[in-house]
């Protein structure tokens, strides 16, 4: 756990779906600086990729370490900018959780899954760690 609150203390994040180049070296730390551009934040920070990959259509998360958990806050909250971006619409971005934390938003997700099967007049969404339902705008 130590290791863990340490991360979190430096400010550590992570971008899913950031499509990767074939020769990507220092470029994935600019692409993610155009990105935070485009959510309204410029922090200094670093990135890399994690994993191997898998096949050529596939791509890895983006590990992202900025200076303080404040920044990361702020870009997580601007985050939802995105799905308006034309280039930029299929990067999601992600706190990071230990590993208690992604089993517990694993069951969440699966318990909100059901519900929007039994339910599918309303629309569901997770916010602080609890499920909430509103009306589907027809």
């Amino acid at each position: 756990k130590q290791w863990y609150q340490r991360r979190v203390a430096v400010g550590t994040f992570f971008f899913f779906g950031l499509p990767e180049e074939e020769e990507e070296g220092d470029g994935v730390e600019k692409r993610i600086s155009e990105v935070l551009q485009e959510v309204g934040v410029k922090p200094k920070l670093e990135a890399q990729r994690i994993g191997k990959k898998k096949t050529v259509s596939s791509t890895r998360p983006v590990r992202v370490c900025v200076s303080s958990s404040l920044i990361v806050q702020q870009i997580l909250i601007n985050a939802r900018n995105l799905r308006n971006s034309e280039r930029f619409k299929t990067v999601y971005l992600s706190p990071d959780r230990s590993p208690e934390q992604r089993e517990a938003r694993k069951e969440l997700i699966a318990s909100m899954k059901a519900k929007a099967l039994a339910e599918p007049d309303k629309k569901f969404y997770i916010k602080d760690g609890e499920i909430h339902c509103a009306k589907r705008n027809q």
